[in-house]
């Protein structure tokens, strides 16, 4: 029952407990434990003298349906947005689950249940004692503090994650092949038929693609899905083995999981393939990486996201590091902006409570605020230790209102984020 999976973090809650969610910093209405029934029920809360509109409809298990108006063209804004975490409406530093885990490089999808507003994340865990990455999934009311729900994938990395307007939800990840998550490591695809299985752990059906650049492929982002075509482009990164560097490339996979294979989203073609087996092509992008190199990346170019808002880019990591580049330097890491548009490269500089300055695992998509349901712009980087301010190590989450209006729809539950 939906009941069953509304749990202690679906409370409209701002309070700044310290453990086990981390370092929190958010200006957000507060309510107890006993307005959980109220938020069954629907309506708005009356928390603290301030009326927080969760716009609940319980009769309607997907929620309320939303699209946003275009993003302005200018780029300053994406800048604010990705940046600015001193001025964000709320943040938190070194996340964590309910049950104490570290939410290394979350990646969220805004999925409301019974009316409520519920975002998921997926993200990792290092099993200190096993040696061993995890992923797990994790829910929220408000995206700071977030109840475990289940681990998803074991021996498993750096996920990325996908809702199609069908409601099939995609997961793909680094899937390491040997114990204690050592090489060499793949890109592992899985289907879910709807949320609900999803968040039950039942995968309808999964790939590994093949080690096509090297033994160590990883980060990868989902560009774009067609769940009826069974086609996924990706991006990843994979170690040379001649330079021993990180760098970028794309994938498509096609076929998946349907028995009909569909053309390839780039330009490349597919292996020969039996009757019913997926396709997986894959190339490194020679021109990407060298703009990269050219901007001040002469170390490891890592792990990225796609954001579309007055335009397409690339939130993308990338390390200052000179040669000799192993081993990695961590304090480092830095994440840059791209744009489709003209092929540009320009060092984003993060600003934190603490002046921390090494930051990757880069992560943004515009979804509602759990403040008002208005379109805000939520971000998480990873914030190296070894570059961290004061208390900010680990995992950062924070949101932004974008300023744009939010309009109904019909038929729009849920998108590729």
């Amino acid at each position: 029952a939906d009941s069953e999976l509304i749990g202690e973090s679906m409370r409209v809650t701002g309070d700044e407990r310290e453990a086990p969610g981390g370092t929190p910093h958010a200006v957000q209405p507060a309510s107890g434990g006993s307005e959980r029934a109220a938020l069954l029920e629907g309506g708005d809360i009356e928390t603290s003298g301030t009326a927080v509109d969760l716009d609940l409809d319980p009769s309607d298990d997907l929620g309320e349906e939303w699209v946003v108006v275009p993003a302005p063209a200018q780029s300053t804004d994406l800048t604010t947005l990705l940046t600015d975490v001193v001025g964000a409406a709320g943040a938190r530093y070194g996340c964590h689950d309910s049950i104490g885990q570290s939410m290394d490089c979350v990646r969220i999808v805004y999925s409301p249940l019974s009316g409520l507003r519920r975002y998921l994340g997926v993200y990792h865990t290092y099993d200190v004692a096993q040696k061993t990455f995890n992923i797990h999934l994790a829910q929220s009311g408000n995206l700071l503090d977030w109840e475990f729900l289940r681990t998803l994938v074991l021996n498993a990395d750096m996920p990325a994650l996908a809702v199609a307007a069908s409601g099939q939800v995609l997961l793909v990840h680094e899937q390491w092949m040997s114990p204690q998550s050592s090489a060499p490591c793949r890109l592992g695809f899985r289907i879910y038929a709807s949320v609900a299985t999803f968040v039950a752990g039942a995968e309808e059906s999964s790939y590994l693609a093949p080690d096509t650049l090297s033994q160590l492929q990883g980060t990868p982002n989902i560009y774009a899905w067609n769940d009826v075509a069974g086609s996924v482009q990706i991006g990843f990164h994979y170690n040379d083995p001649q330079t021993q560097r990180d760098q970028v490339a794309h994938g498509t996979l096609v076929g998946f999981p349907s028995a009909t294979a569909s053309p390839p989203l780039w330009t490349m073609a597919p292996a020969a393939l039996a009757v019913g087996e997926p396709g997986w092509s894959a190339a490194g992008d020679a021109r990407y990486n060298a703009a990269f190199t050219a901007a001040g990346a002469t170390g490891n170019i890592g792990g990225r996201w796609f954001v579309s808002y007055g335009g397409d880019f690339n939130v993308q990591e990338g390390n200052i590091q000179p040669p000799p580049i192993v081993p990695t330097n961590f304090k480092d890491w830095r994440v840059w902006l791209y744009s489709y548009a003209d092929a540009s490269v320009r060092q984003l500089a993060v600003r934190t409570h603490g002046a921390s300055v090494s930051f990757g695992n880069p992560f943004a998509a515009v979804m509602p605020s759990p403040v008002d349901g208005n379109p805000c712009m939520v971000t998480s980087y990873f914030i190296f230790g070894e570059g961290a301010g004061p208390a900010e190590a680990g995992s950062l989450i924070f949101f932004t209102p974008t300023g744009q209006a939010r309009l109904a729809a019909s038929g729009l539950h849920a998108r590729i984020m």
